[in-house]
């Protein structure tokens, strides 16, 4: 063969190989293994010696929550509604329910970034660091998957005719956007503060209607939801 035709043919592999990827790795599929009567099974007890799903009281105020167990760990499956009049005022709201049409006691109240959020909680419950809402997201799925499997099956606005926001709810977990998070959002986002410290304060979770990624921002919403982990 001609020395010509041999750079010709070593050309013509090599760009088939670089428009295929080059790496049989990146063609690997991925397969979803989630199997939610394995991760968050209805029935049965959790490591607590509680059922695996049921509700608690909070012993400050008579407020029932909900609550759901996901791999190793029990989340309120509601937003928390506790409201505090030692740290409200009319200028730093430490919890309240903002706008009454919102339905405060199914979507929780705001809670303002006043320092009061890390210790609202009830007894033996804490307000999650970042790492254990990255565990929930992992054990959901992971970034592209964790959305739809913990966002409520109702109650969230497609952002456009036709479109589908509302998620699965595989877990019971059942987030509902809230117009006490940010007004002018109600019906397509959520926000989740955390415990841990962002660049402008705490580290937020945002679950939108029309993103399938659980969102995280280093800026902590004036007024976000909270969900609480047992201790």
């Amino acid at each position: 063969m001609k020395l010509k035709n041999i750079v010709l043919l070593l050309l013509a592999v090599f760009f088939s190989s670089c428009l295929s990827g080059g790496d049989e790795e990146d063609d690997e599929i991925v397969h979803d293994d989630f199997d939610a009567a394995v991760v968050c099974p209805e029935s049965g007890t959790n490591t607590y010696g509680m059922p695996n799903r049921g509700t608690f009281v909070d012993e400050r105020d008579s407020n029932s929550y909900r609550y759901t167990t996901i791999g190793k760990r029990v989340w309120m499956a509601q937003n928390l509604r506790f409201f505090d009049i030692e740290h409200y005022d009319y200028d730093f709201k430490g919890s309240t329910c903002y706008y009454e049409e919102d339905s405060c006691a199914e979507k929780g109240f705001a809670y303002y970034d006043n320092g009061y959020r890390e210790n609202a909680c009830p007894l033996g419950w804490h307000l999650p660091d970042i790492e254990e809402w990255n565990e929930l997201i992992k054990t959901m799925g992971g970034d592209t998957l964790a959305a739809s499997r913990l966002k409520s099956s109702s109650g969230w606005k497609p952002l456009n005719p036709g479109d589908n926001g509302n998620g699965s709810d595989d877990c019971g977990f059942s987030v509902l956007p809230a117009k006490t998070t940010v007004y002018g959002y109600d019906g397509y986002r959520a926000y989740f503060v955390s415990s841990s410290p962002g660049l402008l304060g705490k580290l937020t979770k945002i679950f939108d209607t029309d993103d399938p990624v659980i969102k995280q921002s280093d800026w902590s919403s004036a007024n976000a939801s909270i969900r609480c982990v047992m201790d």
